[in-house]
């Protein structure tokens, strides 16, 4: 089985705790839950495939809507063993988020985008899915909330587009953007770097 297609679910299966995670942390009922789940880890996807106008990946193969339905589930039924796991959980998301940057972004130029409007998408794809379900959390996205998320998607998108540009992307180039996505998300995380307050100047 293809190694990015199982990282894929994998992504999958963690964007879908997180977001039944926050609606448990909103008192919200089990269907709640599973509705934000299912949205935080389709969510970002489903608004890149419309705006490329292209099919819809999670309605093509029904392993997405499995694996996101029953890792909320399972968040449902082992709430307090995740809390031991957040590391983990943190650990997966930033592979998650490099994953889904670089593969919309390529999905994106493969449909003929500019390089600009590649690069927006494969942030939309990887974040806004956390993007909605933090609106219907009644929360400030947690991609405006000074963390350094979005732009590592930002920072490796850019580098897979020069490759691009100059002919060298390949599957190599492929990965070391997704591994340079999660290494500055994880190094953010470790060292609680942070972007500054607007008031804050630079």
């Amino acid at each position: 089985m293809d190694v990015i297609y199982i990282l894929d679910l994998i992504g999958v299966a963690v964007f879908s705790i997180s977001g039944f995670l926050a609606a448990k942390e909103n008192k919200m009922d089990l269907f709640g839950g599973i509705v934000i789940a299912f949205i935080t880890c389709i969510g970002g996807g489903t608004i890149r495939d419309l705006l490329l106008g292209t099919k819809i990946g999670w309605m093509q193969n029904e392993a997405y809507i499995f694996v996101a339905i029953s890792s909320a589930l399972f968040a449902y039924f082992f709430t307090k063993q995740l809390h031991y796991l957040r590391k983990t959980l943190k650990l997966y998301d930033a592979v998650g988020l490099g994953l889904y940057a670089i593969l919309g972004l390529e999905k994106a130029i493969d449909h003929g985008t500019l390089y600009s409007v590649a690069i927006i998408m494969g942030v939309v794809s990887a974040s806004f899915g956390g993007v909605l379900r933090d609106v219907l959390c009644n929360k400030i996205p947690f991609l405006f909330q000074r963390e350094i998320y979005g732009t590592a998607a930002v920072v490796g998108c850019s580098f897979f587009v020069l490759m691009h540009y100059l002919d060298f992307a390949n599957d190599y180039i492929f990965i070391l953007s997704c591994v340079l996505i999660t290494t500055i998300r994880l190094l953010a995380v470790r060292f609680n770097y942070k972007l500054p307050y607007l008031n804050e100047g630079i």
